[in-house]
């Protein structure tokens, strides 16, 4: 069943209750239908949560009033704050998700998925350093290194501190990186590159789980990222963790039933009926704990992975459309080595600056 498919499921269960007519319709990106023409938009809207500080500043959604005492009570932490944005709360969390590291048994033992030095060392590493979205998968370092991202809880778009010595050292390394052979450039090829033996395991999520399985079938082995050090002291590389939220539609013209309606596709039994069937990790924290979630080698995986400790929730400000372009194309080049280490730091100042004006 797709994602639709068990949201209608949990839609007709929620008419069935309350005598309420629910319809669900799936759009390729719910925030642009928000902004444009909130009257034709939908009540209730399901959107990752990075997108909720442009849709709050614009008044597009409202605020969790009826069930926040209770969605705060339920959820972990983490899944708070990825649903509050300037102390207020407004989205409803439906699940967790952040990277981790998938390895082929055969070529790994725990010891060597200790340090990502040791992992390079022992094997082929699929990392995408070179192309679109390398920005997502690297910015973590930097701040699991000392940086700072629009500061300590990603809202301060006066505090990032990329450019400081912490974050020169990653770019350093990633500078570095092309001249190991055990650390493969890739992205959407990733898959095929595991298939045909060029690696032996990718940092990668969820969404590659059934296709991972396939190649490397009982050989499959799931990890929370390795430790590292960039020249500052041992540290455990993160992930960015993302939180897929319920909103309800500033526009309705019934908020206390949209609001019914947000919280009953994510409590606690909806999160484990959505995970049953599409294998998204729940943010409720029973349904986290519960024995058809730990018992799963992978969902226990993205429940360690979407600890503090292994990972970082990513910033939801308006300004971040400015970051990714900037932040990869400063990756890419330093991979490629179009941007010489002697350069670096000014590279990064200029980061600082372009990724700190107010988004337009």
């Amino acid at each position: 069943m797709n994602q639709a498919g068990v949201y209608r499921e949990l839609a007709k269960e929620f008419e069935e209750k309350n005598g309420v007519a629910v319809k669900v319709i799936e759009v390729e990106e719910a925030d642009d239908a928000l902004l444009k023409d909130a009257d034709a938009a939908a009540d209730v809207i399901r959107l990752p949560h990075d997108q909720l500080g442009q849709l709050v500043e614009s008044g597009s959604v409202y605020e969790n009033e009826k069930y926040a005492d209770q969605v705060t009570k339920e959820n972990i932490p983490m899944a708070i704050q990825a649903s509050s944005y300037k102390d207020k709360l407004y989205g409803y969390p439906a699940s967790t998700d952040a990277m981790f590291l998938y390895y082929d048994k055969r070529v790994y033992n725990e010891q060597d998925l200790r340090t990502l030095d040791s992992l390079t060392k022992k094997g082929k590493v699929g990392l995408n350093l070179a192309e679109a979205g390398a920005d997502y998968r690297l910015t973590p370092w930097f701040i699991a290194n000392g940086a700072l991202l629009y500061g300590e809880d990603g809202e301060d778009v006066t505090d990032t501190t990329l450019n400081n010595e912490q974050g020169l050292n990653v770019l350093k390394w990633v500078g570095n990186a092309r001249k190991n052979p055990n650390i493969v450039a890739l992205n959407a090829d990733e898959i095929s590159a595991l298939q045909d033996g060029k690696i032996s395991a990718l940092f990668s999520g969820v969404w590659n789980a059934q296709n991972v399985e396939k190649i490397l079938g009982k050989n499959m082995g799931t990890v929370v990222y390795p430790k590292a050090n960039f020249g500052d002291g041992e540290i455990n590389l993160k992930a960015f963790s993302g939180v897929p939220i319920f909103v309800v539609n500033a526009a309705t013209k019934n908020p206390s039933k949209a609001m019914d309606l947000a919280e009953f596709v994510t409590n606690k039994e909806a999160q484990l009926k959505v995970f049953k069937e599409i294998n998204t990790v729940p943010s409720n924290k029973e349904a986290r704990e519960s024995e058809t979630v730990q018992s799963d080698p992978l969902a226990k995986t993205v429940t360690e992975a979407t600890t503090p400790e292994h990972s970082v929730l990513m910033p939801k400000l308006p300004e971040m459309k400015n970051f990714w372009p900037n932040m990869n194309a400063l990756l890419v080049d330093s991979y490629e080595g179009v941007v010489k280490v002697d350069q670096m730091q000014q590279k990064l100042d200029k980061l600082v600056r372009d990724v700190s004006k107010p988004a337009k």
